[in-house]
Formats: C-alpha cells, sequence, structure tokens
C-alpha cells in the first residue's frame, strides 16, 4: 500500500489555488511560441473553471500603469466580481509579501501558476 503525502495528495477544489502571473497587455506581445488568440483562450477557461469549482484566484501584474500595460480585458471579463490584482514592482511573483500572504491567506497548499513572466 502506497503511503500518501502531501507530495503526492491530488490537486482538489478545496486544496488548490490558481496563481495568475503578469498576463498584461504590453507582455502579451512578446509571446512567440503559442497564437495570442490561443493563449487568452486558454487562460480566459482557467480563471472561469476555477471561479466554477470555487477555486481562488490570485492575480498579478507588473507595472500596470506604464510599462506592460494591464491585464488582458478578456481575462478581467472572466474574474469573479471583486476580485483583486496585485500590482508589484518585483520580477519574481513570489517575492512581493502580498503575492505570497494572498495565496497563504487561502489556507491552500497546491498553487496551479500561469503566467506570462513567472
Amino acid at each position: 500500500m502506497s503511503e500518501r503525502s502531501k507530495f503526492t495528495e491530488s490537486i482538489t477544489r478545496g486544496n488548490a489555488v490558481v496563481v495568475l502571473v503578469d498576463h498584461q497587455v504590453g507582455l502579451l506581445t512578446g509571446v512567440r511560441d503559442i497564437p495570442i488568440g490561443e493563449l487568452k483562450h486558454n487562460v480566459v477557461a482557467l480563471a472561469r473553471a476555477a471561479a466554477v469549482l470555487g477555486i481562488p484566484l490570485v492575480v498579478t501584474t507588473t507595472a500596470a500603469d506604464s510599462m506592460w500595460g494591464p491585464t488582458a480585458p478578456e481575462l478581467v471579463e472572466a474574474f469573479p466580481a471583486g476580485q483583486k490584482i496585485i500590482d508589484r514592482s518585483t520580477v519574481n511573483a513570489w517575492h512581493d509579501d502580498r503575492v505570497r500572504e494572498a495565496v497563504e491567506t487561502t489556507g491552500r497548499q497546491k498553487l496551479i501558476f500561469a503566467g506570462v513572466s513567472l
């Protein structure tokens, strides 16, 4: 019989949080390995699925008011009402205390990351 641990535990709607990193208009223009329309479709579907399943979202941007612009409008429309977007100045999202605290506040141990810039 196999022993279960936090490393082999399945991801469920009760133990996961979705972290969306930097799906910003300006950063999307630099993506070359997937068509932008397909990327937007996929991340919007992920956000909608999380909302339907009751999985919390933590959403970040970098320099949204200047260099990289806002989160893609299609994605914002998919967010649950009142979804907060954490705009940071750090390159690594996890180095921002507000991002870590937002994830920790959910109490979830399984992190599902999707990002243009991680």
